[in-house]
């Protein structure tokens, strides 16, 4: 083996460990990850810019249609031998008027564009609402893990103080015993909550377009709330994604229904064509390669589909009914919607702030506890009892920080406007 290949087999691990290195993940930047590196955010911009191309139906539509024809054609009757002749022919169609059915077409096109430009920005609200929901999650089960280790560890000193309590004769081995349970519950507990941070970790990967998880990293704690209670701009129906949505959904179908129901309007086009005919069109011109060159104006009103597009204008205009309806239902749910967030999102303040209060509380008794425990005042069952409930109050303060900063990514979400990207 040759000292290259040695040296390559040394160091390309070390190469690859320090490629997957962790990677920082912060609150703000969750904004640009997820528009950049989202895939259905990414595909949603793509059905935009496709429904986009079809804009400028009704300029198009007048613009002349032209098309060519060339060949070479073999014909024979029975009076008459086989001949072989080539042809060409260059014909031209203008739109001169089609009943506004183009006009119409034009505004579907327009509202589908409108459409999907919501669906875009509503895809990327809904991605970046999910993520910041993980990414509060996972700084809830961070910290809750670092408790979890952390009462690993002061259980671990209770053991001991209790060892040496029993061998000073003032405490029976049920006092080291109680607490030697605990530590497995604890254990336990602390298996369970990694095991979460690794699936939050993969969640947030795929929100953000990462490939490799493992090396997430979050913010430690959550930021400290402000005394006074936190503003939002009032709500806009008119700038809600959905609700524009809604709104434009309606319009299309308005607009089809419309463009169905002209269908008695004639259509006028200017056509035009120039060239030398087919044998089986024009026999003797074609022989003599005789060119022609015809122009006309041509009406006319498709009767065969006047039953049909009849019935299809009146479903096209339930349609708009059902969607101006199904609007309405939707104008009630997000007003309501909007205030029970507030409403949850001021309840949630004052309980963070009792939970501050009630966590410093539960550690002045724990700390009291101890040392009237050490002293011989109180018995292994008030300790852990004392113990137990502060770390309790400091999960409960947890909790109730990651289901507030949960909540304010809702509303922020509600409050979206459909130019977010």
């Amino acid at each position: 083996m040759s000292i290259w290949t040695v040296l390559i087999t040394i160091f390309t691990p070390l190469v690859y460990a320090q490629t997957m290195a962790a990677e920082v993940i912060k609150f703000d930047d969750l904004p640009k990850l997820v528009r950049e590196r989202n895939e259905n955010v990414n595909a949603a911009k793509k059905v935009h810019l496709a429904e986009k191309e079809r804009i400028g139906y009704l300029t198009r539509s007048f613009l002349p249609q032209i098309s060519a024809r060339a060949g070479n054609e073999s014909f024979k009757t029975g009076s008459v031998g086989q001949s072989s002749q080539d042809f060409w022919t260059l014909e031209g169609k203008v739109n001169l008027y089609r009943g506004g059915r183009d006009q119409l077409e034009a505004k579907v096109r327009e509202a589908n564009e409108h459409i999907s430009e919501a669906q875009y920005s509503g895809e990327f609200v809904s991605e970046l609402r999910e993520a910041r929901k993980t990414y509060w999650k996972l700084v809830a089960v961070g910290a809750l893990i670092k408790d979890q280790q952390e009462a690993v560890e002061k259980n671990e000193l209770h053991i001991k103080s209790s060892l040496r309590r029993s061998g000073a004769g003032v405490a029976t081995n049920a006092d080291t015993i109680q607490f030697e349970l605990h530590k497995t519950l604890l254990q336990q507990s602390l298996k369970r909550l990694k095991l979460k941070q690794n699936f939050l970790k993969n969640k947030l990967s795929v929100s953000i377009g990462r490939e490799e998880h493992e090396n997430i990293q979050v913010a430690d704690d959550f930021p400290q709330l402000p005394d006074n209670k936190e503003t939002f701009p009032n709500l806009k129906r008119n700038e809600n994604i959905e609700l524009n949505i809604a709104s434009e959904r309606e319009a299309r179908a308005t607009a089809k229904s419309r463009q169905h129901s002209r269908w008695w309007v004639p259509q006028i086009d200017l056509y035009t064509s120039y060239g030398i005919p087919s044998l089986s069109e024009e026999y003797d011109r074609a022989l003599r390669n005789e060119r022609e060159w015809t122009v006309g104006v041509q009406i006319g009103v498709d009767l065969g589909e006047a039953f049909e597009s009849k019935r299809e204008a009146k479903a096209k205009l339930l349609e708009a009914q059902a969607e101006q309806a199904k609007a309405n239902h939707r104008k009630r749910e997000v007003v309501a919607a909007d205030h029970e967030l507030r409403h949850d999102l001021n309840l949630l303040h004052e309980l963070i702030q009792d939970a501050d209060r009630d966590r410093a509380k539960a550690e002045s008794f724990l700390k009291l506890t101890n040392s009237e425990y050490a002293r011989g005042v109180k018995n292994s069952p008030d300790l852990l009892q004392a113990f137990q409930s502060y770390f309790e109050f400091r999960a409960r303060r947890t909790l109730l920080y990651q289901e507030y900063h949960e909540t304010r990514a809702d509303l922020l979400a509600l409050l979206a406007k459909h130019d977010e990207p």
